[in-house]
């Protein structure tokens, strides 16, 4: 020990604890940045690309799609009237056991409502 100084245990703790909460923030951000990808492909009307971009999120392991990640991949397949493949994304997002308030998501709702399905906005129970 230089100069009579050691690490303490409490010390080792705190460091880990540090190293977890820097990985969990970097996490966040990467899932941020994916997803202000995917809102640019629902804004470019794209699904096929928020797709890749939704394939590319999950296949890095390192992070994970969150709720909004989901919601934006419904209002990408919604905005080109692809409700089959919205509805897809919906149940997918309800096994994964997400929050279902995301269909309540400005995004989200709009893209249904536009391709003429009010009711997956209104139907909680997918």
């Amino acid at each position: 020990a230089v100069c009579g100084w050691k690490p303490s245990s409490r010390y080792v703790v705190s460091a880990s604890l540090s190293a977890r909460l820097r990985r969990e923030r970097k996490a966040d951000e990467k899932t941020e940045r994916f997803n202000r990808m995917l809102d640019v492909c629902v804004a470019a009307e794209d699904f096929l690309g928020a797709e890749r971009i939704f394939q590319r999120l999950v296949k890095d392991r390192s992070d994970v799609p969150n709720e909004l990640s989901f919601g934006l991949l419904v209002a990408a397949s919604a905005s080109v009237r692809d409700l089959c493949r919205a509805e897809m994304w919906l149940q997918r997002f309800a096994r994964a056991k997400l929050d279902p308030a995301i269909r309540q998501h400005p995004k989200v709702t709009q893209s249904l409502i536009a391709a003429g399905a009010r009711s997956m906005v209104e139907d909680e129970g997918m």
